[in-house]
């Protein structure tokens, strides 16, 4: 079962946002934030970023080679147009040592080429591209 996350911050609208940046951990395997723009946003002032705390285990496949008939969620009108959703403790999280997974969840996010499968503890939304020096 999956449901849809952070609504108000982030929304698909047939594809997801433009994803503009992503931002690494020092050793550069680990997200840390990304940012985007929504599908009607044309302007760098309207950028937002997207929090990942404690990831661990990540995933991007393109758009081109999604297989959109062996995704559970169904994404569009049926989840308000979500471009985040919270799979909870999916069997792909569970098909990894749970001994640092605790606490987490598996989300799923559709950006505009394609989409990013995370286990994390949380995402967390923000305005503005994400800075490093905020932190």
């Amino acid at each position: 079962m999956y449901k849809p996350v952070l609504l108000d911050w982030i929304w698909a609208d047939g594809r997801g946002p433009e994803l503009r940046r992503a931002h690494f951990l020092a050793g550069g395997l680990s997200p840390i934030a990304l940012d985007y723009l929504n599908p009607d946003w044309a302007s760098e002032d309207e950028m937002r970023h997207l929090i990942i705390h404690k990831g661990q285990v990540h995933q991007y496949t393109p758009e081109e080679i999604y297989n959109y008939s062996c995704d559970e969620v169904r994404w569009g009108p049926s989840i308000n147009q979500a471009a985040v959703v919270d799979l909870a403790r999916s069997h792909w999280l569970l098909a990894f040592s749970q001994l640092h997974l605790g606490n987490c969840k598996h989300y799923r996010i559709m950006f505009y080429e394609g989409f990013l499968d995370i286990i994390c503890e949380d995402i967390t939304a923000e305005a503005g591209p994400y800075s490093s020096r905020a932190r």
